[in-house]
């Protein structure tokens, strides 16, 4: 029965995602079978925060569309690939298969990495939208969409987004258990933040310079958020 349901899920999900332009078919086919691997290691809860992941992120990507069509966004742009899929997924997944050592510091991490993902998209797709963007590293006004330019609104929807998925991993993976709001909601909130810093500073300094790619700059800035979140969670 089990194995039904991880797969009726992850099919109807992927489906979804094609027909809506969220993932293209290589992306889909390879979110599919990591999805599979989330579900098999970890169950159903694990498997849905990934997928409301995704569809929220889906949801900030599209908001004020015709907004971001005049500053020269297409839909194209929206449509994650299998690069984007493993860059974005291998952290969060990676802990999924660790979690039978410590489950809920696991699922601490797992929450982390997911708002950390978040809060990047959220920053890139909700902050094109400002008139006022920074390099984070020279704090110098630049264009919008530059590797490495932040903006208020950019940095509030990071916020945001982060915090979005800390909740949802506290309602799902620890059922609004008292015991875990806390860290459920401070830390993953305060760590998905900081990696979308990591991500907007190795944006400007290697990605603006072609040293790293973007699936590159995703999977280090969620991995050193998560990894410097851990700490806290075994106290």
């Amino acid at each position: 029965m089990d194995l039904v349901i991880g797969i009726v899920a992850c099919t109807l999900f992927s489906v979804f995602s094609y027909l809506t332009d969220i993932l293209d078919r290589k992306g889909t086919i390879v979110s599919f079978f990591l999805g599979l691997l989330v579900f098999f290691c970890s169950g159903l809860y694990w498997l849905l925060l990934l997928i409301f992941f995704v569809l929220i992120c889906y949801i900030a990507t599209i908001a004020k569309k015709e907004e971001k069509v005049k500053r020269h966004w297409s839909v194209k742009d929206s449509i994650r690939g299998e690069n984007n899929v493993v860059a974005n997924g291998i952290v969060p997944i990676a802990i999924a298969a660790l979690s039978f050592i410590n489950s809920p510091v696991m699922g601490l991490c797992y929450i982390t990495a997911i708002a950390a993902a978040t809060s990047d998209t959220f920053a890139s797709e909700l902050g094109i939208l400002s008139d006022d963007t920074y390099l984070i590293t020279t704090l110098k006004r630049t264009k919008v969409g530059t590797d490495g330019g932040i903006s208020l609104l950019g940095e509030l929807s990071a916020l945001l987004g982060a915090f979005i998925m800390a909740l949802l991993g506290w309602l799902l993976i620890f059922r609004l258990d008292p015991r875990y709001a806390f860290r459920s909601l401070f830390y993953p909130t305060v760590f998905g933040f900081f990696g979308c810093q990591i991500d907007s500073l190795l944006g400007a300094i290697f990605e603006r310079r072609r040293k790293l790619s973007k699936g590159e700059v995703n999977f280090l800035s969620i991995a050193l958020a998560t990894l410097t979140s851990a700490p806290f969670y075994l106290l």
